[in-house]
């Protein structure tokens, strides 16, 4: 009998006090926000992803432009393939510097 009393009194003092009265109910409010925000972060993925593709078109059309357009201007070809490499290594790391937040 005595080693069930010891017991019962281990299980008794094990209780686990709240630190505050609204704890639990600040919890499952604090669960349903993150949920909340990790639907709203999941679009907001896939809008960044939209943007990105598309500015990379639009970058990649502009390239283009810009060496079209130095090309009627009848520069040596050696300028001009200056101003297209240096054009293009721009783009190239604005691509790998904006993948890399994704």
């Amino acid at each position: 009998m005595e080693h069930n009393d010891k017991l019962y009194d281990l299980l008794k003092n094990s209780k686990l006090e709240l630190p505050f009265d609204d704890f639990e109910s600040r919890m499952m409010q604090q669960i349903v926000d993150f949920e909340k925000t990790k639907v709203q972060m999941h679009q907001s993925k896939k809008m960044a992803l939209l943007f990105f593709l598309i500015g990379t078109v639009f970058g990649m059309l502009l390239n283009y432009g810009l060496g079209l357009a130095l090309d009627s201007y009848g520069l040596p070809q050696a300028s001009l393939d200056k101003i297209s490499f240096f054009s293009q290594l721009i783009y190239v790391i604005l691509i790998v510097l904006f993948s890399d937040k994704l």
